[in-house]
């Protein structure tokens, strides 16, 4: 099947990295019968998260051309993720990564990430005039829903090797941050982040990074409405799926509960 003006579409509407999310996932049903779509199921290559997403996209293709059945639908409908509990690194497995990093730019990219919460997509994206020093925030621009955001520079190492690589960067390119011919790849950036965890014995990656943003913030007693607003979520239900209550904070929460009670 031919996606070619469902994904001329989204390339108009959504954000570049939506566009090639779909575009990826698309690949995946070339001939989108029941059987076939079954098959990608049975298939343990992917994860379930991975599967439900795919399947989402899908969905929406085949309802834009007006060719989804219900077989089909009920499929879609009726799949399950098996949502498992991504792993969150502590602070010390943060700053055994950051020992690794060897200049001004990756540091400032890492702390972006583990300090203010960027996605890899946003990093990526990033130009020199959305920095403001002078006032330390960042703006954001065409994040995930296509928003900009307005974002302040808090933690001292944002502050201190943001402001080491901006001045130290002798070259007129417009991307923030850049290798030896310009503006760094988004596949790099996913390679280059999964890589330093994985030299390290770690099964983290950059998103990992967002995740301690978020558990930071929940360890530091930031009301949960508060933490959603500086992830820009649009709801909270997506932001406590970012938290991992650790097993001293369930006894505490417990031992509150039940103070006093007798056998």
């Amino acid at each position: 099947m031919d996606y070619s003006e469902f994904l001329a579409e989204v390339k108009v509407l959504r954000s570049k990295a939506t566009y090639e999310g779909y575009k990826a996932a698309l690949k995946h049903f070339p001939n989108p019968t029941k059987e076939n779509i079954m098959k990608y199921i049975e298939n343990p290559k992917f994860s379930s998260s991975t599967k439900k997403e795919r399947l989402r996209i899908l969905g929406t293709a085949l309802r834009w051309y007006n060719k989804m059945d219900r077989g089909i639908e009920r499929i879609i409908k009726g799949y399950r993720e098996n949502k498992t509990v991504e792993p969150c690194p502590t602070n010390e497995q943060v700053e055994l990564a950051w020992n690794q990093l060897g200049n001004n730019r990756d540091r400032a990219m890492f702390a972006l990430m583990a300090y203010n919460g960027l996605r890899i997509g946003e990093v990526h994206a990033l130009d020199r005039a959305d920095v403001d020093i002078e006032h330390n925030i960042l703006t954001v621009r065409g994040t995930k829903g296509k928003h900009d955001a307005i974002i302040p520079l808090i933690h001292p190492r944002v502050q201190k090797y943001l402001y080491a690589w901006m001045t130290e960067r002798h070259d007129n390119y417009k991307a923030l941050f850049i290798g030896p011919n310009g503006r760094l790849s988004y596949g790099f950036l996913k390679v280059k982040f999964h890589e330093l965890f994985r030299d390290l014995g770690m099964e983290f990656h950059a998103h990992s990074l967002r995740r301690y943003y978020a558990n930071s913030m929940y360890n530091a007693g930031v009301p949960l409405q508060d933490m959603s607003v500086a992830m820009r979520h649009a709801n909270v239900s997506t932001t406590m799926r970012y938290l991992n209550i650790g097993q001293q904070n369930v006894v505490a929460a417990l031992q509150r509960t039940f103070a006093g009670a007798t056998a």
